[in-house]
């Protein structure tokens, strides 16, 4: 039986339940053993006995309610890459996305995101739902690459002990290397026509056919998808300050935007198993902040909560309340 064709089959109930109450067990499971591994930890779990731990909650709320503009603003820059005539409604782009998220838990470095989302789309906007996808995650790579690679620069001068001084030339570095992956977006087009002329199409064979409509992308749909991954990305960078102060870690606007840059761009770039990715998760936070001085379980606190905000919540509320039922459809499978 194809992967299509079992998306379309309702899993039996008690299964659904059973992987629930495994994941639940699973990430709750990680979490105590990565707490427990790092003695630093101790003294912190002292202050909270002691009751001198004093969490921001005011903080702990704006990370949640930020965390369903996130995925409106994913939604909407999943959809901007549509043609007109499929783009899918609001609801069906949230039903795609949270589902991306909760079969993503199943992939290395949750790669196969994108693929869930197109898998669950309608049969019939399947091919549509690549594209977006294709168009949707090259913007975010864009702007991933051009902020944290400068914040790594940024990092590695700080690890020498230097100040963050350098930040207007690192910045513009930046801005150049993001303006030339916007250019080679919004030429994405001509690309393809100067490949046709030449005759390297050829060596695609049948693919080619296939990747000719990546060139139907308009530079306002281009424009839009940038803007939007700009804004996501501003969105995840206040979560991720907002959980640090959370957990007690207050740092200059300079330093907590050079670590959290630095953290997503390494956590994106590791393409390890799942269990391994969510324990690789909580090292990289504490090799970036405790340079910064900060407490171990302050740093998994700050790292696993915010994990737990933006995508353990969101896929169990899928998988609790949907359970597939609405992703039954009568057309034959692309």
């Amino acid at each position: 039986m194809s992967l299509s064709a079992l998306m379309k089959k309702k899993p039996p109930r008690f299964l659904v339940k059973v992987f629930q109450g495994l994941g639940v067990i699973i990430l709750s499971w990680l979490v105590l053993y990565e707490l427990s591994a790092h003695r630093g930890a101790t003294g912190f779990w002292e202050q909270l006995r002691d009751g001198g731990f004093r969490p921001s909650w005011g903080w702990l709320l704006a990370g949640i309610l930020l965390m369903p503009v996130n995925w409106y603003l994913e939604v909407r820059k999943w959809q901007n890459f549509f043609a007109p005539a499929t783009v899918p409604d609001l609801r069906e782009g949230f039903r795609a996305v949270l589902g991306g998220i909760s079969l993503s838990f199943l992939t290395p470095n949750r790669s196969g995101e994108y693929m869930a989302r197109v898998l669950i789309s309608p049969p019939g906007s399947r091919w549509p739902a690549v594209y977006a996808a294709l168009g949707s995650a090259y913007c975010q790579m864009a702007v991933l690459l051009a902020t944290g690679l400068p914040a790594l620069t940024l990092f590695s001068a700080h690890l020498q002990g230097n100040a963050l001084s350098g930040i207007a030339p690192t910045l513009f570095s930046g801005l150049i290397l993001f303006s030339s992956l916007v250019g080679i977006g919004f030429f994405f087009r001509p690309l393809l026509y100067f490949v046709e002329r030449r005759g390297w199409s050829r060596f695609l064979g049948n693919w080619w056919a296939k990747i000719t409509p990546l060139g139907g992308f308009s530079r306002i749909q281009m424009l839009r998808g940038l803007l939007l991954a700009i804004s996501r990305y501003g969105i995840y960078a206040i979560q991720y300050d907002a959980m640090l102060r959370f957990s007690g870690i207050y740092l200059p606007s300079d330093a907590a935007f050079t670590g959290i840059a630095t953290i997503y761009l390494i956590q994106t770039g590791l393409p390890l198993p799942p269990l391994l990715g969510f324990l690789a998760r909580g090292e990289i936070a504490l090799l970036i902040w405790q340079t910064w001085g900060a407490d171990p379980l302050q740093i998994l606190s700050a790292s696993y909560g915010l994990f737990i905000i933006n995508l353990a919540v969101p896929a169990f509320f899928f998988l609790w309340f949907k359970k597939f039922k609405n992703y039954r459809y009568d057309k034959p499978p692309l």
